[in-house]
């Protein structure tokens, strides 16, 4: 069931008391994940206007979900729809002590971009 990074947004949102589903799927017949309309891994309800779709992925590809994303046209209408768009990169980071210095443990860093009609409409 899903990759890490989404087994870890999935965590995050029941930390945080929001409501979440997977809705890629696998396709059998052509060996790949597909995700809600391109680009959706994850529909969240966090308690403000509208769902929120979320693409989940490993820090080092968030600028090819971007580019991804904003290349799909039925990102455009999940937009104008009222819901709302997301892409929550997962890298490791090493923490820092209590007293500002790196520790030599390594823990998980979300990071979160979101994307709105304005970021389409620069495109055009």
């Amino acid at each position: 069931m899903g990759s890490k990074p989404t087994q870890r947004a999935l965590a995050h949102c029941r930390a945080k008391g929001w409501t979440a589903g997977i809705v890629e799927k696998w396709n059998v017949h052509a060996g790949i994940r597909q995700d809600l309309f391109g680009c959706i891994d994850l529909i969240v309800l966090d308690g403000q206007p509208g769902a929120l779709g979320v693409q989940v992925t490993s820090g080092s590809n968030v600028a090819a979900r971007i580019t991804k994303s904003l290349a799909e046209p039925r990102l455009r209408t999940w937009l104008q729809s009222g819901s709302r768009f997301s892409i929550w990169g997962y890298r490791k980071i090493l923490a820092t002590k209590n007293d500002g210095s790196k520790s030599k443990r390594a823990i998980w860093s979300l990071r979160e971009i979101e994307l709105t009609l304005a970021d389409l409409l620069h495109l055009e």
